[in-house]
């Protein structure tokens, strides 16, 4: 198991500038490799770092090598969270959309959801979750190719993987995609 910070996260230094983050990624898939003793992965992303994994395990020259991919809590755009965000508060909800053109949707999840395939992946997510919704979810698995799962879980946003149920019902399809190959 390798758990990592990428740039400007974490312990990590530097700004996290997306593509700076996106080598950091395909780093860490490069050195988890050759610490394997199997030469396979399961890539596992939350809030932030499942929508980044959409971009990187679909551009991935380990790709091959990754045999499936969990989508935690994924956003679908970057600019469309940014504006959900800006709405819900009284002060920012005027500006909503101005300001959110201003963040880049160069690496967009829904844009490259499609490229993850054909390694197996789960798109998990909980209508309970307060930061990113539902209907995100939805539509990056709408736009995804087969092999895929959609599964609901139960929690909010930061609670998603802490609650045991949620993580038998990942390992279940996680297992059902590994049984296949």
């Amino acid at each position: 198991m390798l758990l990592f910070d990428y740039r400007g996260y974490g312990e990590s230094q530097g700004d996290p500038e997306i593509s700076g983050v996106m080598e950091d990624i395909e780093s860490a898939f490069g050195y988890a490799l050759r610490r394997s003793q199997t030469q396979k992965l399961i890539v596992v992303g939350q809030s932030l770092g499942a929508s980044l994994g959409i971009y990187a395990v679909g551009q991935s020259r380990y790709k091959k090598e990754i045999q499936a991919f969990v989508a935690v809590s994924a956003f679908s755009s970057y600019q469309e969270i940014a504006r959900e965000v800006l709405a819900r508060s009284w002060l920012t909800w005027l500006f909503q959309w101005p300001l959110s053109k201003t963040v880049s949707d160069q690496y967009s999840p829904i844009k490259f959801i499609a490229d993850v395939s054909p390694v197996p992946l789960i798109v998990a997510h909980s209508p309970e979750d307060e930061i990113i919704p539902w209907h995100h979810a939805v539509e990056l698995f709408a736009q995804a190719r087969e092999p895929k799962a959609l599964i609901k879980i139960r929690g909010g946003h930061n609670e998603a993987l802490l609650i045991t149920a949620n993580r038998k019902l990942i390992l279940r399809q996680l297992e059902q995609f590994l049984s296949a190959n």
